[in-house]
């Protein structure tokens, strides 16, 4: 028995991260983040950051003029 990784639990992790995410540079522009929010902050740009590049605004597809290598 596996996961279905269909697209709304991906999005459903992507909301999640990207308002964690708000929360945390929020707090971090008052105080400094702890570790553990760092940690946190760091993994839910990089969920953010792939989200967007599969699912919105693929910059390997859309600009042809940079090449990027994928692997």
């Amino acid at each position: 028995m596996g996961v279905d990784f269909d697209d709304q639990w991906v999005t459903s992790i992507y909301e999640n991260c990207a308002t964690a995410m708000e929360s945390l540079q929020a707090k971090e522009m008052e105080e400094d983040l702890n570790p553990e929010e760092q940690g946190l902050n760091n993994i839910c740009e990089v969920v953010v950051f792939l989200y967007n590049e599969v699912y919105r605004d693929p910059s390997y597809i859309k600009n042809n003029k940079t090449t990027r290598v994928l692997h």
